[in-house]
């Protein structure tokens, strides 16, 4: 396996700005490019590189809805009725999912 190069405090910011900026001009998500980075440059086990790249969503989300709303471009009441039921149905949908298939899962995970 490769040996992860250290990296300053500073460039982390860095690259997830150029992360960022990759991802919003060619419409892709973050974990496209972070994953790999995490699990190549940084040298993170693959499950925790993208649980890592998982985890930066909900910031990513929120910037973007941030920016929108301050924009004025934010339908709060059609957000509400269509987040609050998203979210409820996949926190139900991964528990019923997971505990179901749980023993097919690689060890791996």
């Amino acid at each position: 396996m490769l040996t992860a190069a250290p990296l300053s405090f500073w460039s982390l910011p860095l690259i997830g700005f150029a992360v960022g900026a990759i991802s919003a001009l060619f419409g892709v998500g973050g974990g496209f490019f972070f994953t790999p980075f995490f699990n190549v440059v940084l040298g993170l086990p693959l499950p925790v590189a993208v649980a890592t790249s998982t985890a930066q969503i909900p910031f990513m989300a929120a910037s973007g809805t941030f920016h929108y709303y301050r924009k004025g471009n934010l339908d709060i009441k059609n957000a509400l009725w269509l987040g609050v039921p998203t979210i409820l149905f996949s926190i139900i949908t991964s528990a019923v999912i997971g505990a179901l298939h749980f023993q097919d899962l690689p060890e791996v995970y």
